[in-house]
């Protein structure tokens, strides 16, 4: 059986929507959250995002078996009551796992405050508080991991990203609100990043437990929670994925809060966050792809596997180079229109030009690691974790150290250059197609040499008209465009006609 394609880009545009939203709350919240705060309490902030990030890892292995799991078979009654029961049983052991994530933070807040952060202007009492109300937000944020892998397995793309739009709007509205109206006060911050975290985790598991019913009833009870030794070997394989893939993605900012102050760590999670544009929009679309590698996994259908690998794989490369590239040549600017602080600005734009340039290689690991998760093989992706985890932790403390937010970059972005392009050509080549060399130039290296010569061509045009940042920034956008309409007219042409013929379906459609 084919899967639906039409679900599929369904899904994906409303997993880009979804991204989108929460790419306008990063552009719209973060510089309210430093005018209020200012810039040390920002840097807890920045500490909360790094802290939750690690403390995910603790469950991530059961929501992506859980994914997996809701994504494979066909959707009766049987499968339905199957995947309910999963879902309890994983559900008991996950709420205990929460607990102990909240005891945990509360006994290590003395080491953090104390030993950890260095903090200026803030009470060592201010910054205790809000560690422990930080291990509650956590708590709550991670049991609802669970329930978003289950929507998302069961293809729920559309009601996942309307809830946690909403959320994620009220919550930093809510949190603007609260800042501005009660009290400039990082604790009334996490006050109600928990409350909203708690109302989301109730939302999101009664829509789960709805999209599961069935005409036969569902039922558990504890005798079956046994049922969990059936994706034991995969969560534990998933489990240490997500342990090195944190690691790899929060060293450089666990090691700024080390070494440098909460101020510095602050203006760092802001390059960073502006950084993560092009890995938020693949990640989107993603997971609208991963139902469909493990379905044609689960029905031996191997070949249509390949060729979905292939085909995402190319609008992958062109969507993150698109961006990324011309992100990197404006990214001043950007950060001037964004932040409106000069002194921040200044500290930041050149970590961050660094930062997006990795992210953007980051973000072409994600088919590969899909695939082999759909084919339930997860050595591999531990073994390259395995192999560059111990070059972060050698080379970041030194160039920390010695280069501060630039050599943090700077360490990032070449572990991750070395770990993509010996992982990439390594799955294509033992999993994909033996043709190595076209694979590498035909459809990495050039492509990725006409982005960056379209948004260099760009960014001289902009320099010598002297435009200012707002239409610098409109001027990126639309040379962007016309790169990534360019590419896939290139690469993916179907793409290009599908667009046609919808544009022509709505141009007859306006003209009755």
């Amino acid at each position: 059986m084919e899967k639906n394609k039409a679900k599929i880009t369904i899904n994906a545009c409303a997993n880009i929507v979804g991204k989108a939203i929460t790419v306008f709350s990063i552009y719209i919240f973060i510089p309210l959250y430093i005018k209020f705060l200012g810039e040390e309490s920002y840097g807890l902030v920045g500490f909360f995002a790094t802290l939750q990030a690690a403390l995910a890892l603790l469950g991530g292995g059961f929501s992506n078996s859980i994914r997996r799991e809701f994504a494979s078979g066909e959707d009766n009654n049987e499968n339905r009551l199957r995947k309910y029961q999963l879902l309890r049983s994983v559900e008991a052991l996950f709420f205990l796992i929460c607990m102990f994530i909240i005891l945990l933070v509360w006994l290590g807040t003395d080491f953090i405050v104390y030993q950890w952060l260095k903090g200026n202007s803030i009470s060592p009492d201010v910054i205790k508080t809000s560690i422990r109300m930080m291990g509650i937000s956590i708590g709550m944020h991670i049991c609802s991991n669970l329930y978003t892998g289950g929507l998302l397995g069961l293809e729920k793309h559309v009601t996942f990203n309307i809830i946690q739009s909403i959320f994620k709007l009220f919550k930093g509205f809510g949190a603007v609100m609260v800042l501005w109206l009660i009290m400039p006060d990082i604790r009334l911050f996490l006050l109600w990043n928990i409350l909203v975290d708690t109302i989301n985790l109730a939302v999101i598991r009664s829509l789960v437990i709805s999209a599961l019913k069935s005409d036969v009833g569902l039922y558990w009870n504890i005798k079956l929670i046994g049922n969990i030794k059936s994706i034991l070997s995969y969560t534990v394989g998933v489990f240490f994925i997500a342990i090195f893939a944190t690691i790899n993605a929060q060293l450089d900012k666990v090691l700024v809060s080390k070494f440098l102050t909460l101020a510095q760590l602050g203006i760092y999670s802001v390059a960073f966050s502006i950084s993560q544009i092009p890995t938020l929009i693949t990640t989107s679309i993603v997971n609208a792809i991963f139902p469909t590698f493990t379905y044609y996994y689960s029905v031996n259908e191997i070949e249509k596997l390949k060729t979905s690998f292939k085909n995402y794989y190319n609008i992958f490369l062109i969507f993150s180079i698109s961006i990324g590239f011309f992100m990197a040549f404006y990214m001043k600017d950007l950060l001037t229109v964004w932040i409106r602080n000069s002194s921040i600005v200044e500290q930041a734009y050149i970590a961050a030009i660094i930062l997006v340039l990795g992210n953007t290689i980051l973000s072409l690991q994600v088919i590969p690691d899909n695939y082999l998760l759909a084919c339930k093989n997860t050595k591999i992706i531990n073994l390259r974790n395995l192999l560059t985890t111990p070059l972060m932790f050698i080379v970041m403390p030194l160039l920390i150290i010695k280069f501060e937010l630039i050599g943090a970059a700077f360490s990032y972005f070449v572990i991750t250059l070395i770990g993509t392009v010996f992982y990439n050509n390594y799955i294509y080549f033992n999993f994909i197609d033996k043709n190595i060399p076209t694979w590498i130039f035909k459809y990495n290296i050039i492509p990725a040499l006409i982005a960056l010569l379209m948004a260099g061509i760009s960014f001289l045009i902009n320099v010598s008209l002297k435009l200012s940042s707002v239409f610098s920034i409109i001027l990126a956008i639309l040379s962007g465009s016309l790169t990534l309409l360019l590419l896939l007219y290139l690469y993916v042409p179907d793409i290009i006609m599908v667009i046609y013929k919808k544009v022509r379906v709505l141009r007859w459609f306006n003209t009755l």
